[in-house]
């Protein structure tokens, strides 16, 4: 695997990690959305480095005991390095220490790579979202990992 470290999240790292989003999602956050998350305190926010670069990032919202992940990415170029399955590892050990007892995501259905890996961290199908991606329109899976 790659030599990484994951951190939190800082605000010098959102011009880098906006224009990383853009690049990934057809309906990406801005860097104004990104600024306001990682300005709430119940919000986790990490950055996994590759060297001095951004190499991915993982949001999770805290709400009492939930959770929910808006937006997880790796860069095109570190993918298949492990980097996802450690970044969002790390997410699931800050959300128990915050006291979070459930994480929720919705994921593409087309997305096989991305639910293969959310299956592998722990996390279960409990439903599906008609239509909820668009351009393209697509349903979600709705998928949640307990803590242990």
């Amino acid at each position: 695997m790659t030599e990484y470290s994951i951190r939190k999240t800082k605000p010098e790292d959102l011009a880098e990690i906006a224009s990383m989003e853009q690049s990934i999602f057809s309906e990406a956050w801005t860097l104004d959305g990104f600024r306001d998350a990682l300005s709430r305190e119940d919000n986790i926010f990490l950055s996994i480095e590759s060297g001095e670069k951004i190499a991915g990032y993982a949001l999770c919202y805290g709400m009492m005991d939930e959770g929910e992940i808006p937006t997880i990415a790796v860069g095109e170029k570190y993918r298949k390095r492990g980097l996802g399955e450690a970044l969002l590892t790390e997410l699931i050990k800050e959300a128990q220490k915050q006291g979070i007892r459930k994480i929720f995501l919705e994921v593409r259905r087309s997305n096989q790579g991305a639910q293969h890996l959310y299956h592998k961290c722990g996390f279960e199908k409990v439903g599906e979202r008609k239509n909820f991606y668009r351009f393209p329109q697509e349903d979600a899976i709705l998928m949640a990992y307990e803590m242990r």
